[in-house]
């Protein structure tokens, strides 16, 4: 593994990793969390409790703020198979190619 990167594990939620740097001009404080949950997106839908595992607090609010800036972001019930949850829990979608109608 690159010593300029890190790599935060996503086995738990059946993703692939993402590799935020840590060091040099991109280090991680200036990855910010809303460009994670977009790259999160982009590989495919994302459990509530994944971004909860990606210590990224504020999902919610993260996608909001995308939606607003024109992602076409559905929310679903979590069927993710094998995720088991306490409490009911939503999984995000980017629906590429859908206009669903959000303002920017």
């Amino acid at each position: 593994m690159d010593p300029t990167t890190r790599d935060r594990p996503l086995a738990k939620a059946g993703l692939e990793s993402i590799a935020i740097p840590t060091s040099g001009a991109h280090a991680n404080r200036h990855v910010r969390q809303q460009d994670r949950v977009l790259a999160l997106l982009h590989r495919g839908p994302v459990c509530s409790t994944t971004l909860l595992g990606e210590f990224i607090p504020r999902g919610a609010a993260l996608v909001h703020r995308l939606r607003r800036a024109g992602h076409p972001i559905i929310t679903r019930p979590c069927s993710r198979p094998g995720h088991r949850h306490d409490t009911p829990q939503v999984e995000y979608v980017l629906g590429l190619g859908l206009d669903l109608g959000y303002d920017s």
